[in-house]
């Protein structure tokens, strides 16, 4: 038989063992600082919320790295051990999705089902940068990049090209007029434009007319 003061010993073992074990894996299940639960059809998964990385601009040879509880962030040179996606991990965690640039303690779980998780495409700089040289912000798109007019998607856009003064410099001067968008200088003494081919009088105006 077993001595009763040593089975006392081996409960309490084993009570201080599992006291001990809870909250490791407490902390094993716990999101990051920037993920929240949310439940979805009876179903707790983690999504990502605001990080501070969001609105935050990097100078040339710098990124950034967000605080451990994920409430600041700063800029700091890149590192040497790379990037965790588009940060930096901050000292004391790692990289544990790169897709999702998330950082964690080592032992925390680390969220790696991107489908449960809002999606965060990057952005179209390319698209948002050609409409007459500037950058329309975040939600529009260019729909007319002769005059650089961004609207929402699926938003009347203004197709007419108005006479102004901007306008004017873009087309062709042709004596005291502009040009139209698909005609032609041809007597530039009368200021006469006509389309590719037309006929064109030779004439000379007087000097009231011509400039």
């Amino acid at each position: 038989m077993v001595p009763r003061s040593m089975k006392t010993n081996l409960l309490a073992g084993l009570v201080a063992y599992l006291a001990g074990a809870l909250p490791l894996a407490a902390a094993a299940a716990r999101p990051p600082a920037d993920f929240v639960a949310e439940k979805r059809a009876g179903e707790t998964i983690s999504v990502r919320t605001a990080s501070p990385c969001d609105i935050i601009k990097c100078g040339w040879g710098q990124v950034c790295q967000p605080s451990v509880d994920g409430t600041k962030a700063t800029c700091v040179d890149i590192p040497p051990e790379g990037l965790c996606g588009t940060v930096a991990c901050p000292p004391g965690t790692e990289c544990c999705n790169p897709l999702l640039s998330i950082c964690i303690k080592p032992g925390n779980a680390c969220p790696r089902d991107v489908g449960a998780m809002e999606r965060r495409e990057p952005p179209n700089l390319e698209a948002r940068a050609s409409c007459r040289g500037k950058e329309c912000p975040p939600g529009t798109e260019c729909c007319n990049p002769f005059l650089g007019i961004c609207r929402k998607p699926g938003t009347p856009c203004p197709r007419a090209v108005p006479e102004t003064v901007e306008t004017r410099e873009a087309n062709e001067k042709c004596g005291p007029v502009f040009c139209n968008a698909g005609t032609k200088c041809c007597n530039r003494s009368c200021g006469i434009c006509v389309k590719p081919g037309g006929r064109c009088t030779q004439q000379i105006c007087n000097d009231e007319q011509a400039q």
